[in-house]
């Protein structure tokens, strides 16, 4: 992973973390709730 100086590492995480959110949601709405659970199950 490239740190550019000056970059916030958690910043960079946040937006990751929003776009893996936003992903998941756009699963969720196609495919049912059941996939979440099956996440959180493992």
């Amino acid at each position: 992973m490239i740190i550019v100086e000056g970059t916030s590492i958690d910043q960079f995480f946040s937006v990751e973390f929003v776009k893996a959110i936003s992903s998941l949601s756009e699963i969720v709405h196609k495919e049912g709730s059941g996939i979440v659970i099956q996440l959180f199950q493992g």
